[in-house]
């Protein structure tokens, strides 16, 4: 159960007022960290199934490409994400007054989003190639 309490978000999905322009923190939250893993830990899980039932390299290349997607990017390169995000939403602000009252998500909440659909997509990819023909 302590498990499950540690992939939890602490934040609503839309924590920032509409006045305000959101400043995402660089810190990487505990929270996108585990899921990180568990995205991984699930990747590494479908690419040992797909490989003893198909038996050739293609899980394996969805594993690597569907792992540096989402997983292995958030977890090494989370700094210069949020830097990005941070200066994209100040420059939006500037241009478009209007934009500032644009409800902003989490930043939590989207990675995990984005964790979940990468290796969901890795499954789907890989039950896709397991009923290919092949030639």
């Amino acid at each position: 159960m302590d498990f499950l309490q540690r992939l939890v978000p602490d934040g609503p999905f839309f924590p920032y007022d509409r006045q305000i322009t959101p400043r995402y923190s660089a810190e990487l939250p505990k929270v996108v960290r585990n899921w990180c893993l568990v995205s991984i830990a699930v990747n590494v899980a479908t690419l040992t199934i797909a490989t003893l039932i198909l038996r050739n390299l293609a899980p394996a290349v969805l594993f690597l490409i569907f792992t540096l997607i989402a997983p292995l990017n958030i977890l090494f390169f989370w700094r210069g994400l949020i830097e990005t995000m941070n200066d994209t939403v100040r420059k939006l602000g500037a241009r478009l007054p209007g934009a500032i009252r644009l409800p902003y998500p989490s930043m939590q909440w989207l990675a995990i989003s984005l964790l979940v659909a990468t290796s969901a997509a890795l499954v789907a990819m890989t039950v896709l190639f397991a009923f290919l023909p092949t030639r």
